[in-house]
Order: structure tokens, then sequence, then C-alpha cells
């Protein structure tokens, strides 16, 4: 293992324990002889020194640098919208170089980009000579990884907190303090205010994509901004679709779940924490039947601010049917207040999403028989937790059997619920709306 970076070491070691190290990073990951926690468990330490060393390197002295996880302050350049070509071009070359299973400075699209006289690298610096061989690649750019982020439309309603350790447990407060009078000359009633532990326990989300021996580099270059386009969407849709339709019991709530690595048993989604008695039968779909929902979520219903309709497109044209909707162009400048709204119900945004199932029985499952029903939940957006693990990684290895390249891009992600679930109605659901 190499050691992690100090500030009196060169660059040129620090550049060769990055090699080093990434290639350390490859054999385990394609190490068939380990489980799977046992090789996220190395990576995990990996990972770590990795970034050690690239915070080294942020400490020398060099004319520019480029690194895998970066931002518009990483560059010394005076425009912006370059720094954005910058790293989308990045992440092209990084998505080339894992298919093609070489260095991303040994391509032909970096020499175009980014080598000596490279079309981006004089844009960048024209003052500053080199040929960008002690820029360091370990991944994806911000950039594609905020793109994952901006597809995540009902993930995004939630708040995230970045995971340390796998599991991560936060602390957290189950019940209040309460008040009493006070009394002269006599001690105050100690309160005893509930407290526990939520934990946070990580999720592979992966993406296999294949891709053929015969592919050349030149061929391959017109198709990078689709398989990013895949990848992005692929992953983004999996992590929505186990947080609205989520259950790790035995038997799935779904009965085309089957599966045992399908994304949507990965943990409880809203459908399955749903209580009983915040479940309103909407087989008359009205305000009154809708405002029902809100009713039995009690206090947790009752800051709009805090709640957010998540619908299918089947309930979304239903709900604009009702006089009591405000639509985008009502409401002007706040059409942006989240990713993915389109309206508000008595002030509470509605966000479509795909993955709300508009196949569904009269009940509000799926059963392979009766598949003309949807739903439409609303959740309390406090009421749940994302946690990040690590964000967009990808890995090839070469598959002799069937010719091809296998790219598997991953990210490892939990979701839980903050308050108690089984004993608090933090997200409610209306069911038999006819599609």
């Amino acid at each position: 293992m190499p050691r992690k970076g100090t500030k009196g070491e060169g660059l040129k070691e620090l550049l060769e324990q990055i090699k080093a190290l990434t290639a350390q990073m490859k054999e385990v990951a394609t190490d068939k002889g380990t489980t799977e926690a046992e090789r996220d468990a190395k990576l995990d330490k990996m990972s770590e020194d990795l970034k050690a060393l690239q915070d080294a390197i942020d400490k020398q002295p060099v004319g520019r640098r480029f690194e895998g996880n970066m931002d518009d302050a990483g560059f010394n350049s005076r425009d912006k919208g370059i720094a954005a070509e910058v790293a989308r071009k990045h992440d092209e070359c990084y998505t080339l170089a894992r298919i093609l299973g070489v260095h991303p400075t040994s391509t032909k699209y970096y020499q175009q980009y980014f080598g000596e006289g490279g079309e981006l690298a004089k844009a960048m610096d024209t003052n500053t000579a080199g040929s960008g061989g002690n820029w360091t690649w370990t991944g994806y750019s911000s950039e594609l990884i905020q793109r994952v982020m901006l597809e995540l439309k009902v993930a995004a309603l939630h708040p995230s907190v970045d995971m340390p350790t796998d599991p991560y447990k936060i602390p957290k407060r189950t019940s209040m303090s309460t008040a009493y009078l006070g009394v002269q000359n006599t001690d105050t009633t100690p309160s005893n205010p509930g407290t526990g532990m939520l934990t946070l326990d990580a999720q592979s989300l992966r993406v296999h994509v294949p891709a053929s021996y015969e592919l050349e580099e030149d061929s391959i270059v017109p198709l990078l901004a689709g398989i990013q386009d895949d990848i992005v969407l692929a992953l983004a849709y999996g992590l929505e679709d186990a947080v609205v339709n989520g259950d790790t019991t035995a038997s799935h709530q779904d009965a085309d779940v089957t599966g045992a690595t399908d994304v949507r048993k990965a943990w409880k989604g809203y459908r399955k924490l749903a209580l009983s008695g915040s479940k309103k039968d909407l087989g008359t779909f009205n305000i009154t039947n809708l405002r029902g929902i809100r009713k039995a979520m009690g206090k947790y219903g009752v800051n709009p601010n805090q709640l957010a309709w998540v619908v299918s497109m089947s309930a979304y044209m239903s709900m604009l049917g009702l006089t009591e909707v405000i639509t985008m162009e009502k409401y002007g400048a706040n059409a942006t207040v989240l990713t993915g709204e389109l309206a508000r119900l008595d002030n509470i945004p509605i966000v479509v999403s795909e993955c709300v199932r508009d196949d569904l029985n009269a009940s509000g499952v799926y059963d392979g028989t009766t598949t003309d029903n949807t739903i439409a939940l609303l959740v309390r957006r406090d009421g749940f937790v994302i946690g990040n693990r690590r964000e967009v990684m990808l890995e090839q290895d070469r598959n002799i059997k069937s010719g091809t390249i296998d790219m598997v891009a991953s990210m490892r992600k939990a979701f839980a619920d903050r308050y108690d679930a089984t004993t608090e109605p933090i997200v409610g659901v209306g069911y038999n709306i006819t599609t």
C-alpha cells in the first residue's frame, strides 16, 4: 500500500504513488476471490489514501492541475465556460479510457484536447508551457456527478449527508422535553427526552454497459456522450425507483419484483413505509379526499413547506383537473423551487416521477392482473435522509468469453426515515386512482 503523501514529497514521486495505487485498486476491484463487502472495504481505504495523495499534489507548485473531482476553482483560467467544457471533455476522455482499458493520457482524444498544443490546454492557460502530464485522473468530474444529482427529482426532496463510514449512525431525538410549572424552593421536574440512532446502510447501485472488442477509439468517440447520458439516467432512475418502491421483505409488495438484485430491494421506500392509517381511497378523486391524506399525517402534514406530492403522470393529469391546483405559469419565479415541480396543490409542490407506477391494482400494489390504477404520495421532506457513501465510479474488465469489455458504473447510497416510520405518518398514500 503506498504511503500517504506529505508536503515534502516531489510531484513525480506522488504521481508514481498514485499510479501504483490505481493499479492496486483495479486488482482489488476485479478480485473474484473476495466478497463484495471485502472489496468495498479495501477500495474505501484505498480511496482515502488516494485522496491524501491528491491533497499533497494540491500543495505542489505546479503550473496547472486537473483532478478527477473538481470544480471551477481548480482551473488557472479566467473563463468559467472553459472550465465547464474541460469537465465535459475530461469525463468523455475518462469514459473512453475505461472502455479501452488504457490510461487517459495515452488516447488520441487526450492529445487532441489536453496534450501539448491541445485545444483546451491552450484555452486554459496560454502562458504556461507543459503537456498536461502532471494532471491526475481518478474518476468523473463534479459536473457529471452533478448531472446525476439533477436527475434525482424525488431523492432531491430530502436532506443528504456524507457517510464517512458504512454503516453510519446519526443521533436523533425521538421525543421532546417537557415544560413544567416552576414552584418556589422546589426542584424542577426533570425531563427525559427520547433519543435514538439513525443508521444508514449504503447499498451499491450499479449499471452494466458492455462494449465490443471490435470498437476502436475513433468509432467510440461519437458514442461517448450517449454512454454517459445512459449512465446518468440509469443511476438516477435506479435510486429514485428504490426510494419510491423499495421493499426489503422476503415477498416484495409488487408481484413482479422477484430478483435478489432488483434495485427495489435496496431498502424500504415510501410505499412500504406508509402506515395503514395514512392511506386513503381516491376512487372519488376530489380535493376533499386528497386533503384527507394530509389530515391523516397529523402534525407531519401541517407545514406545506416540508411536504411534497410525488405522483405519476396519470395522477398529475387528474390533479390538473382540480380548480385548486396552481400551475407553473401562475406562480412565476417560484416554478423553479424544486427540480421537477410542475404545479402546487394547497401550496404543496407536485413532483411527477416515472417511478410512481400506473399499473397497480385498486389497493395500490402490482398483482399482474388488475393494472389500471395508480397512486399519489404525500411525503414529509425532512422525514427522510439520503446517505452518500461514494459518488459515481466507472470500472472495466475484459470478458474473453463474450468478446466484450464490461463497464460497470456504480455509486453507493443509503435511504432511511429520520422519524420512526413504523409509528409516525411521515408519508401518506392515495390509492385507487384510475389511469
